[in-house]
């Protein structure tokens, strides 16, 4: 769009530079006929006919070959000074032209580092949570993507990834153990603890909890997670993450709006290569669908098909080119064999924050601005036995 925009001033201004050259041109002309008319007027008056004496022709002639040279020298400082306009104009068109292609580098450039910026950054904030049981059992070996969202380490990820947060004791104290992981490829960086979990999703999705294959619409589709410690010795947490800020209006969330999309795809990739060959992917697209879970809000939103539309990238980020800000998390994708042919879906954080002010009466901006050491007790304390009760129970049916 950036490019076009300069192009299209480019094709402006040149246009503009030609026509004053034209008019320049035509404008000379009549000035140099005018004073040449003139001077054949006065020529006219001054000429004797035939009739008249020798002597008198005689000095007509030579009025005529004075006006004559006259009309040569005012034709030289004509023509002189139209090529003196002429290249006075040629070497402004070409400074303007050199102006405006160093203009479009510069932009170029810029439009190159800023997409560069964005991706870097973005792949900072990222993350890979894997979690993997003791002795298999109901469980295989998980890994999603999160996201970043506060320089405290807070995470944005998914409720079919957060969940397993809830059953890590179950069936006995240790059993699973989620981590956090960062790089590319991605090693064992943090422990984190579940600071909230959509229980709206939990009580419509018990029942997919050991489902390889689980079907979702997405609403819902979220949960939000701590970094309380590191997982390298000797090496404490860091005083601020990188982090991306995030996006709750849906300014952004229109059709043909430039986006990057950011995971850990994992879907080709076995358990040992998950653990220790697993990259970061990105891919720059825009939004090819809005769709909504009520009537009017924008609550979810397709990316078509990229290498993030897989099994794994669930819970990496959707971020505005625009804005450098989060605008979603990847839910959902469609089935097909290539992944260029793949929906990739993901809700919006305008509708992350509508479903937590409806559960719990803040928005995800209060929420985030909140103590969260106090935060994450009153949910340990009030939500979490409820609802990994729920998960056990469903676990029980299998």
């Amino acid at each position: 769009m950036i490019f076009d925009f300069i192009h299209s001033m480019y094709s402006v201004v040149i246009g503009i530079t030609i026509g004053v050259i034209i008019f320049v041109f035509l404008l000379a002309t009549p000035v140099e006929n005018i004073q040449n008319q003139h001077i054949v007027q006065n020529n006219n008056k001054n000429t004797i006919p035939t009739k008249k004496v020798f002597s008198e022709t005689k000095k007509t002639s030579t009025q005529k070959n004075k006006v004559g040279q006259l009309v040569n020298h005012n034709n030289k400082n004509n023509k002189k000074e139209k090529t003196h306009n002429l290249k006075t104009i040629s070497d402004t068109l070409h400074k303007a032209k050199e102006d405006l292609i160093l203009i479009l580098s510069e932009n170029k450039n810029k439009t190159k580092t800023n997409y560069d910026l964005i991706n870097q950054s973005s792949r900072l904030a990222l993350v890979n949570i894997l979690c993997t049981s003791k002795s298999g059992g109901s469980f295989n070996p998980i890994s999603g993507s999160g996201v970043i969202i506060d320089k405290r380490g807070v995470i944005l990820t998914n409720a079919h990834i957060g969940e397993y947060f809830l059953l890590e004791n179950y069936p006995y104290n240790g059993f699973l153990n989620c981590i956090v992981r960062t790089g590319s490829p991605a090693s064992s960086s943090y422990d984190a603890t579940l600071l909230y979990i959509s229980p709206t999703w939990i009580k419509n999705n018990a029942d997919s909890i050991t489902s390889q294959d689980p079907k979702g619409t997405g609403e819902n589709d979220f949960a939000i997670l701590l970094i309380n410690s590191s997982l390298k010795k000797g090496k404490a947490l860091p005083k601020e993450f990188p982090y991306i800020a995030t996006d709750i209006s849906n300014s952004n969330n229109t059709v043909g709006s430039p986006v990057l999309i950011v995971g850990y795809p994992a879907g080709f990739l076995g358990g040992t290569a998950i653990q220790k060959n697993l990259y970061q992917a990105s891919a720059f697209t825009n939004i090819k669908n809005i769709y909504t879970f009520s009537k009017t809000t924008t609550d979810l939103v397709s990316v078509g098909g990229s290498i993030i539309a897989q099994k794994g990238s669930s819970g990496g980020g959707i971020i505005s080119t625009i804005t450098s800000k989060l605008l979603g998390i990847v839910v959902t994708s469609s089935s097909a064999f290539s992944t260029s042919d793949r929906d990739l879906n993901a809700i919006t954080l305008a509708h992350i924050n509508r479903s937590i002010l409806k559960d719990i009466g803040v928005t995800l901006n209060d929420f985030l601005s909140s103590n969260l050491t106090g935060t994450t007790k009153h949910f340990n304390t009030n939500m979490q036995p409820g609802l990994t009760k729920i998960l056990e129970d469903a676990i029980n049916k299998k």
